[in-house]
């Protein structure tokens, strides 16, 4: 046995999240298509409904070993457990599970359906006013996600079951997010931040959006604080005591409970300075890049801005801080 590092533990969690994925696909396929299921392809699929609004669930493809599109099956176990008797024979020839999901069978049979698969697959049959963006699920139903490690432990030797692995692989990414964030600020703003917004929001260029964060940092008074140009990360702009006095001047941290406005034209409060040229920010957004894991997009409907506050004194907590297993 050997104590895992947060990467592996990270991704644990995510091949075993991808495993219970293919449980469900692979449980669904055989429940609605039978042994000859090899492979399932199921997408969240959105068309036009009644008037303005769409048609949202999930649109299901499942071949055999050939290649081959498949029929439901009417000897596979879900169909043996309903009121078959209600479909007749034309129905089991044109019957598809393509959005609107079983629209060629009889009502109470397609209600007992879309029921069943929002339960299986956990994605619902709704009606909105607008249309979300696809979601592609495929798997190799002969081939389940290969997991690490075969057991995984606590310290203390309590096995550890999947839903607890995918647990722990989800609190250990956001402790890693949330460390990344406060080595972000302290190489700019320095050790006294104690909190950070992020404001996202979105800058008109030429009929597209882009994509541009705003931050308030925070510190243990209260007070929204500027960057610290003498810390090591700036000191690649160079610049002489009297011009760091000078941006300090010009920046000094707000009263207690004051922040500063968000600039909508695209420029934040600390980086409003000459001493700060254009070209910084080339190495400022790939420290955003890396560190945050910011991309900078660029789209062509604008979306409300987005907002998130990270304590930066309190890491998340973590149920499972030591992780133990065998190699496979």
């Amino acid at each position: 046995m050997r104590t895992l590092t947060s990467a592996e533990i990270i991704f644990l969690g995510q091949v075993q999240a991808a495993r219970q994925t293919w449980e469900q696909l692979h449980d669904t396929a055989l429940a609605l298509f039978g042994l000859r299921a090899r492979s399932i392809t199921c997408s969240r699929v959105t068309v036009p409904g009644n008037g303005q609004e769409f048609a949202q669930g999930p649109e299901l493809i499942v071949t055999d070993a050939s290649g081959q599109a498949l029929p439901i099956d009417p000897a596979a176990p879900w169909w043996q457990m309903q009121d078959c008797q209600l479909m007749q024979g034309d129905h089991w020839q044109h019957a598809h599970l393509a959005v609107p999901i079983g629209a060629t069978l009889p009502e109470p049979i397609r209600s007992a359906l879309r029921s069943y698969l929002e339960a299986a697959l956990h994605i619902e049959f709704v009606q909105t006013w607008e249309a979300a963006p696809p979601l592609v699920i495929m798997a190799d139903l002969a081939q389940p996600p290969a997991l690490p490690f075969h057991q995984v432990q606590t310290a203390d030797g309590h096995l550890l079951s999947a839903a607890a692995i995918i647990q722990a692989g989800q609190e250990w990414e956001r402790h890693r997010t949330w460390d990344h964030i406060r080595a972000y600020v302290h190489q700019l703003y320095g050790p006294h931040a104690g909190k950070m917004t992020i404001t996202s929001v979105w800058i008109y260029n030429d009929e597209s959006y882009n994509e541009r964060p705003f931050f308030r940092v925070i510190d243990g008074n209260d007070r929204q604080i500027p960057y610290d140009l003498t810390l090591p990360w700036w000191q690649r702009l160079r610049l002489t005591p009297d011009k760091i006095a000078a941006y300090c001047d010009a920046h000094q941290p707000r009263a207690a409970g004051e922040r500063e406005p968000i600039d909508y034209d695209g420029a934040s409060w600390e980086d409003r300075s000459e001493l700060i040229p254009a070209s910084m920010s080339t190495a400022l957004d790939q420290l955003r890049t890396d560190l945050l894991g910011m991309q900078f997009r660029e789209i062509w409907e604008e979306p409300p801005a987005a907002e998130t506050e990270y304590d930066l004194l309190t890491p998340p907590p973590l149920h499972y801080p030591i992780l133990m297993a065998d190699a496979t």
